[in-house]
């Protein structure tokens, strides 16, 4: 399987924890009665970046590259947010919705 067919036809969480320096994000398996699954991916970005970029990790210690997350403007979260995989091929795109 394909880096990006190990997340096709699955649903996810994903947490936000806001700290002074930087945000923590936690991505978790959503299971069928909606509740939070085990936690597949963490992530960490830098506060006062010009340019958002996540990468996000195996599980909440690994160190193993599973995703990057990168903002696709500079403007701001309007220009939405391009998904890349561990090797760099584009997965996909997401834009935030308030």
């Amino acid at each position: 399987m394909d880096s990006a067919g190990q997340w096709t036809g699955r649903r996810f969480t994903v947490r936000q924890e806001n700290r002074l320096k930087a945000g923590r994000y936690t991505v978790s398996e959503l299971m069928p009665d909606g509740s939070e699954g085990e936690v597949l991916a963490c992530g960490e970005v830098k506060r006062f970046s010009l340019k958002e970029k996540i990468t996000f990790h195996a599980g909440p210690s690994g160190t193993r590259v599973l995703f990057t997350i990168e903002e696709r403007g500079l403007r701001g979260a309007g220009d939405g947010y391009d998904v890349w995989d561990a090797e760099g091929g584009l997965v996909g795109g997401f834009e935030e919705k308030d």
